[in-house]
Parts: structure tokens; C-alpha cells; sequence
């Protein structure tokens, strides 16, 4: 109730784009992997629901196969002959499959940091974006969760004559007091990853955490999202990972 009331899912639900869409089949295949034991195939399902995936972003469609991984892994892990058969099947999938796909994500990513790179305003992303390859993807990740709520009213309403000049849309509509949630989501958002700084700083918080290997690798495919969708800093199209951070 917490998460489904205070979050961004309550702003992003009543909005049409296709950003839920994405965030609920994610949600299935976290649900998979947290039960990857007791759920009955399981790696078909993942596989369905990737297929569904490329349909509406072919970029959340590519990251998504880390699920498949992680499944893969978790069901034959104690397996080694059919864990490095595993790794030889993802190496040859990797090889014939994705090359397109993955011009088509460089394609998009550079698109998007062309459209930064060509805003007038002089904001923290952009000044994180020159930074060396490695120290500018973890700032740009930790703007991503901190920026959306700072301040918290700023797409509340905005003089149109002057949006374009920062980047923003020229649209009747976009900037409302409406949008109020999303603030309250982001805020949310950093008592969130609060809680997970502090709990990882205490021993008896953290050792339970590790007993569970399911959600430290969920935990990690979260990070490396975060990281990797660094060249658009929007929550939509990282949100869908939220579940796993809650």
C-alpha cells in the first residue's frame, strides 16, 4: 500500500503512455525470479513476456534477457555441466541476436544526448555528462534519483514562451499542479533509497539480506539499469526497476 500509494506508479497509471505498460510486465518477471522455485515454467513465461517487451521498447526488451540469465542461473547453479552449457547458449544468443538491436540502443542513446547537449540551460546533468565514462554514468545515476525531487513544484507550471529554452515540451497541459504526485513520488523515492543505505550499514539488516540471493541479484540488474539509461535522466524509463529497490 505504501509503494503503490506514495510512489511514481499512482502518477504513471493514470497517464497514456506505454511507460506502465513496461513497469507491469517488468513487475511479472520480478515476481518470477523472487519465485523462481515454486513458479511452473517459469523461463517460458520470461521468454513470452520479453517477446512482449521488444514489441513496446525494444531497449527494455534487450535488458530484460538479464532476467532470463538470472533464472538460467538460479535453476542450475548447482548444475555444472548445464551451467556452462548455460553460458554457451547466452554467449551464441548474444552473438546472433543482438547486434541490431543493440545499433538500435546505441542509436537511441546518442539521440538522446544530442537532444541534452543541444538544451540552452546549463543543468547538473549536463555538467555530469562531461565527466570521464564510468565516474559520468554513477553521477548522472545518482542525479536520476535525487533531481526529479528538487524542487518538487517545478512542472507544476511553467511559462511556455520560455520552455523551449530549456528543453522542456511546448504543450498545452504539461505543466499542472496535477503533477504534484510525481513530486511526492520522487521524495518517496529518496527516503527509499535511504532506508536501503541504512539497512546495508547494519549488520543484522544486512546479513538477512544476503540469505536471500534472489533479491541481491535483482538488486544489481536494478543498479546496472540505472546506469545504463543515464543518456535520457527520466524516470520513466527506470521506474520499472523501482519494485525491486522497494
Amino acid at each position: 500500500m505504501l509503494f503503490s500509494l506514495f510512489s511514481l506508479i499512482p502518477f504513471f497509471s493514470v497517464v497514456l503512455l506505454r511507460d506502465i505498460h513496461v513497469y507491469f510486465f517488468y513487475l511479472l518477471g520480478i515476481y518470477i525470479i523472487c519465485y523462481w522455485n515454486s513458479v511452473k515454467h517459469g523461463f517460458l513465461k520470461l521468454v513470452l513476456i520479453g517477446c512482449i517487451l521488444f514489441g513496446l521498447r525494444p531497449e527494455h526488451g534487450l535488458f530484460f534477457s538479464i532476467f532470463l540469465v538470472a533464472f538460467t542461473y538460479l535453476r542450475i547453479q548447482k548444475n555444472s555441466i548445464l551451467l556452462i552449457g548455460g553460458l554457451i547458449v547466452a554467449f551464441i544468443f548474444v552473438i546472433f541476436f543482438t547486434s541490431s538491436l543493440l545499433n538500435s540502443l546505441v542509436e537511441t542513446t546518442e539521440t538522446y544526448e544530442g537532444l541534452r547537449n543541444k538544451s540552452s540551460a546549463e543543468s547538473t546533468a549536463r555538467a555530469f555528462a562531461r565527466l570521464p565514462v564510468g565516474i559520468k554514468q554513477v553521477a548522472l545515476a545518482v542525479n536520476s534519483q535525487i533531481a526529479p525531487a528538487v524542487p518538487i513544484w517545478r512542472n507544476w507550471s511553467g511559462d511556455i514562451s520560455k520552455i523551449n529554452n530549456y528543453g522542456g515540451f511546448n504543450l498545452r497541459g504539461y505543466y499542472t499542479p496535477w503533477r504534484f504526485m510525481e513530486g511526492v513520488g520522487a521524495i518517496f523515492n529518496i527516503f527509499m533509497w535511504s532506508f536501503i543505505i541504512a539497512g546495508f550499514r547494519r549488520k543484522n539488516i544486512r546479513s538477512r539480506i544476503f540469505q536471500h540471493k534472489e533479491v541481491i541479484y535483482l538488486f544489481f540488474v536494478a543498479l546496472l539499469l540505472l546506469l545504463l539509461a543515464t543518456s535520457d535522466i527520466n524516470v520513466r524509463r527506470i521506474f520499472c526497476v523501482y519494485p525491486i529497490l522497494f
